[in-house]
């Protein structure tokens, strides 16, 4: 973004950074907290720096931005009634960053429900994506005398339900691959059994 302070005006451009350092630390858990409970975690900080200049076209102003960002997700899978799974998942991203662009806080939460049926060679299962609307996206840009507030308030379609079907073909066990030998074990039996 680009603006113009006598006239008023802003105009969207892209142009390249001298510099970009990304510094991150991130941790993630995947356990089995019961035996119809699965648990996978994942949370990261990175900290975001965009050295570059900015010109109007008549002064060039250096710009240094420096976001610290915290990102996380977390999903349970349970297993319940022999026949049916479900899941409940959200993720959180405190402030992301593309270049001039820093957003607001934002996250969704999900659901799916699915149950085996036709002796668990087939599954039904319906899913909720962004169930409170969380995902829409704001943001503001500020450097040299650019001092701007990007709103979206644009209600897209965010929240949505799916069903689906899947079925298993073939067989349900298969048995073991045979243990292949390669054609250098096959040459060293060779060897042995003429010594």
């Amino acid at each position: 973004m680009k603006q113009n302070t006598e006239k008023r005006t802003t105009f969207q451009t892209k142009e390249n950074f001298s510099r970009l350092q990304q510094f991150g630390l991130s941790v993630s858990l995947n356990k089995q907290l019961v035996k119809w409970w699965n648990l996978n975690v994942y949370a990261g900080v990175f900290s975001n720096q965009y050295d570059g200049m900015y010109t109007d076209g008549a002064a060039n102003t250096p710009v240094h931005i420096a976001v610290t960002n915290f990102d996380g997700n977390l999903t349970n899978s349970f297993t319940f009634a022999d026949t049916w799974t479900g899941e409940l998942s959200g993720w959180f991203n405190s402030n992301p960053s593309e270049g001039l662009l820093i957003g607001r806080p934002m996250g969704a939460v999900n659901a799916a429900l699915a149950k085996s049926v036709m002796n668990k060679k087939a599954t039904i299962k319906f899913g909720v994506r962004d169930i409170f609307r969380t995902t829409n996206f704001s943001g503001y840009s500020r450097y040299a005398d650019v001092d701007l507030d990007i709103t979206n308030n644009r209600r897209r379609d965010n929240r949505v339900f799916n069903i689906s079907f899947t079925y298993k073909f073939g067989k349900n066990s298969i048995a073991p691959a045979r243990r292949r030998n390669s054609g250098a074990n096959e040459e060293q039996s060779r060897v042995k059994s003429g010594s």
